[in-house]
């Protein structure tokens, strides 16, 4: 990632969940046998088989706190009911699931942790492991992604063609339901794009041409970063700067010398 691309991600960064638990669930017989993934790098060793949206119904814990990764942290193991409303990536897993994950039982300092409050549309990265469905990573939340553009619930992905495409459409199209419109032009800046950056310049130039205020601004920031960026090839580049034309995003560095676009 480029030093522009992280500076402007940074002017917009969302603000980190809270942590605080939400019920507590009594389980006490056919507790699954998991192991924490915590330290391992989930991208490389966990592939996920199914990626699904959903929308978080309740969180609890199912396990007094344990120390599994480091004697200086403990972990708990959790398990959250999701109502899935699309199934990205793998076979049909029915109207409501659980899912169980391992996260910090006690302080912690870092990025925004696993933890699922109620009523927050999320992608989840998921496998099955000791016969339940859990996410590919525990601790850091490196394996959810918000969904702030609404409901999708008539979307199909297109058979055959990489999930990371249907992740994008979710993200950058407008869908159904009440949105916030400032944090749906927060989230946008994390959409994933490695690979895809022509396909999310055309999702962007969309944006830009047809929404008003936070998400047309970071519709237009984002075409702004591919027509600076070096790390991308000329094509997505001049595609960028055409759509920066094409929608009248106008963008300037502010005193905090970050950028903005109007």
């Amino acid at each position: 990632m480029t030093s522009v691309r992280a500076l402007a991600r940074t002017a917009v960064a969302a603000v980190l969940l809270g942590t605080a638990a939400v019920g507590l669930f009594e389980v006490r017989d056919h507790l699954p046998q998991l192991v924490d993934q915590v330290g391992e790098p989930w991208a490389m060793r966990r592939p996920a088989e199914f990626v699904i949206v959903g929308v978080a119904l309740d969180d609890g814990r199912v396990s007094s706190p344990m120390i599994r990764f480091d004697p200086r942290a403990t972990l708990q193991l959790r398990r959250v009911t999701v109502a899935v409303e699309n199934v990205l990536q793998g076979g049909p897993l029915g109207e409501r699931i659980e899912v169980f994950y391992f996260t910090w039982a006690g302080a912690f300092n870092g990025p925004r942790p696993l933890w699922f409050g109620p009523g927050v549309r999320r992608v989840w990265w998921l496998r099955r492991d000791a016969g339940v469905l859990r996410t590919i990573c525990d601790g850091w939340d490196t394996c959810t992604q918000v969904v702030e553009s609404g409901a999708h619930r008539g979307y199909r992905p297109v058979k055959g063609r990489p999930v990371i495409l249907a992740v994008a459409d979710v993200l950058l199209t407008r869908g159904e339901g009440e949105i916030h419109e400032g944090a749906w032009a927060r989230e946008m800046m994390a959409a994933p794009d490695q690979g895809i950056e022509s396909y999310v310049v055309g999702k962007m130039r969309h944006l830009a041409l047809t929404e008003k205020g936070a998400v047309r601004q970071s519709a237009c920031l984002w075409l702004w970063i591919y027509a600076q960026d070096p790390g991308v090839n000329a094509g997505v580049k001049e595609d960028a700067g055409r759509a920066l034309r094409e929608a009248d995003c106008r963008c300037e560095k502010q005193p905090d010398r970050n950028m903005a676009c109007l």
